[in-house]
């Protein structure tokens, strides 16, 4: 089964799932080292967490709604989810032009959670 975890992604302490479950309770595991070394093809086993506002919260983002979309924040991090995408990003750029210089799709929660350790070098746990 292909999946969209690729090795070069993969962090010790990322979420992810090992069947097509959406629940946050049910079927999910945090990666560790036994993980890594009982199996060196993990990534042919796992499947990535969609990422959700569900998800989001559990995490400790707080939402607020703006002119084009919500903003999820948690400790001055913040992205952003526009009314007409299903998808979050991070943003960097001009914000009085609407340009955006740097924009990264965040749809799988284990690319949040290395995005967010890379720059505030803190781990993403669920409260």
């Amino acid at each position: 089964m292909p999946t969209d975890i690729k090795a070069n992604e993969l962090r010790i302490n990322n979420y992810y799932k090992i069947n097509k479950s959406v629940s946050i309770d049910e079927n999910v595991f945090k990666l560790d080292l036994t993980d890594i070394r009982a199996n060196k093809n993990i990534c042919d086993l796992i499947n990535p967490i969609p990422l959700t506002e569900e998800w989001l919260f559990k995490l400790g983002f707080e939402v607020e709604e703006m002119r084009n979309g919500y903003q999820y924040t948690l400790n001055g991090f913040c992205i952003w989810n526009s009314f007409d995408s299903e998808c979050y990003s991070f943003m960097i750029g001009n914000d009085r032009n609407d340009i955006n210089i740097f924009d990264i799709e965040l749809k799988y929660l284990h690319k949040l959670q290395n995005l967010y350790f890379a720059l505030t070098n803190i781990e993403l746990v669920c409260q």
